[in-house]
Order: C-alpha cells, then sequence, then structure tokens
C-alpha cells in the first residue's frame, strides 16, 4: 500500500515530532511504503509566538541545515521539501488549506497512492495507527478534518473552534483537491435552518457548542469566521463529497 504523506507548516519542532512519527506510523505499518513530502516556510530566524504569550521562542537555522535535517531524519522516505510562504493567513481557507494546495499543484496525476495523508509537522499521532485496517474501512469519496486533542486523551474531546485544520487524509486525491480549492464555498445554496445544520455537524462528528446544541447566543456565533466554515463544511457535503471529522485518531501539537 502506498501513501502519500505530506508534513506541513512550521518546522519548529520537527525533530522532536519525527520519532513519533516513525513509531506510531512509518514503522508500525511495514507492509506500507511511505512517501513524504514536506511543504515548511522557510526564515532564517523563525519566532514561535504561542496564543496569549509573550514569552516567543526563535529558531535560527540556514536552508541549507534545515535541508540536511530532512534528509537525515525522513531519509528515504523523503521525495521533496517545498518552501512556501503564506502572504496571508487568513486568506484562501488559512494555512492548513493554502499549504495542501500547494503541495499538491505538482503532484503528477499518475502518481496514484492507496491513502493520502496531510498532517501538521510540528504534531504527534494520538496513538499507533494500523494504516491497512484504517484505509480498508474508510469510504471511496469521504474527506475527513484531522482534530487537535487538546487535552492529549486527559479530557473529552472537543473540536475547538480554531483546532479543526491539524491535518486531512482521504483516498481521494480529486476530492481533496476540490476542498482546497475551495469549490464548494457557500455561495448558493439555500441558508439551512440551525437545527438542520446542528444535525448535520453532529452526524459528521464535529464535536462543538453547536454539535452539542450549547450555543448561547447563535445571532452572535454566526458572525464568527468559524461559523462561515461550518457552512463551507456543510456545502460541500451536501455538494460534492462526505467531509467529516476524524475520531479514530487526533493530533497534538509540540511546541
Amino acid at each position: 500500500m502506498r501513501v502519500y504523506l505530506c508534513l506541513f507548516g512550521c518546522y519548529r519542532t520537527f525533530q522532536k515530532t519525527s520519532s513519533e512519527l516513525f513509531t506510531n506510523l512509518i514503522n508500525n505499518n511495514t507492509n506500507c511504503i511511505f512517501d513524504i513530502y514536506v511543504n515548511t516556510e522557510y526564515n532564517n530566524v523563525y519566532t514561535n509566538e504561542k496564543w496569549d504569550n509573550d514569552h516567543f521562542k526563535q529558531y535560527n537555522c540556514s536552508k541549507e541545515k534545515l535541508d540536511y535535517n530532512f534528509k537525515d531524519i525522513y531519509g528515504s522516505n523523503l521525495k521533496n521539501v517545498t518552501y512556501f510562504t503564506i502572504a496571508n493567513k487568513y486568506d484562501n481557507g488559512g494555512p492548513m488549506i493554502q499549504r495542501i494546495r500547494n503541495s499538491i499543484s505538482t503532484l503528477e496525476t499518475e502518481n496514484n497512492y492507496d491513502l493520502y495523508l496531510f498532517m501538521r509537522i510540528d504534531c504527534i499521532l494520538s496513538k499507533k495507527l494500523n494504516l491497512y485496517e484504517y484505509t480498508h474501512k474508510l469510504n471511496n469519496d469521504i474527506v475527513k478534518y484531522i482534530c487537535r486533542d487538546v487535552c492529549r486523551g486527559k479530557c473529552n474531546r472537543k473540536d475547538h473552534e480554531r483546532d479543526w485544520d491539524m491535518g486531512v487524509v482521504s483516498k481521494n486525491i480529486d476530492n481533496i483537491r476540490k476542498l482546497v480549492n475551495r469549490e464548494s464555498d457557500f455561495n448558493h445554496l439555500p441558508s439551512p435552518n440551525d437545527e438542520e445544520l446542528r444535525l448535520m455537524m453532529k452526524s459528521i462528528k464535529c464535536n462543538n457548542d453547536l454539535s452539542q446544541g450549547i450555543v448561547e447566543n447563535m445571532d452572535e456565533y454566526k458572525k464568527g469566521w468559524w461559523y462561515r466554515q461550518i457552512l463551507n463544511t456543510y456545502s460541500f457535503n451536501k455538494t460534492i463529497a462526505p467531509l467529516w471529522y476524524e475520531d479514530e485518531f487526533f493530533l497534538s501539537i509540540i511546541r
């Protein structure tokens, strides 16, 4: 089984997360061939800014050193490294969507894989995965968002509004292209009523305030950018293919 594995985002802690990647994914699936594609951003003095935190970490690394480290760590699995600068992280679906779009723009159509897995390079899997079993039961058309395990298994899961964009997994590269090219953005479908939207989000395994029915002020909730994301998810499900939230495994950020 051939797996397209794209590691995207800030390179800040990839040397830490790589050991977990091999333990929980690559070495745990010896019947799979993993082709690794890295999509990151080069900055000679990269600043790690955390939410609501004034203590920043800086990472000084030359591009030559980065290239060497990527090759040293990922070895023969590494097929390509792309340095892609995002001009505005709030445009075109956000950083994850932009990086996936950039990564697959050069993917040759005849180079087919059995599974396409995109995950942030600064994250680790919540558990070991048997990809053969996972892929076998995965719907051929479905695309899944991989969410963040905020509490690393120590509390009830909740998909925070900014924690759904840790990764994407699917067997269908065409539907991934439609997702990242924003082909189903909510612009022509009639607006769903609140209950219809809540029931859909619940059925596709999204676990947030809306699906739980605990939004206190719906009018204010609809003003947030995450509500637009919910509408786009609704539209994709209605017009293109199933777009669900993965609930079998999650990702944890290592800062």
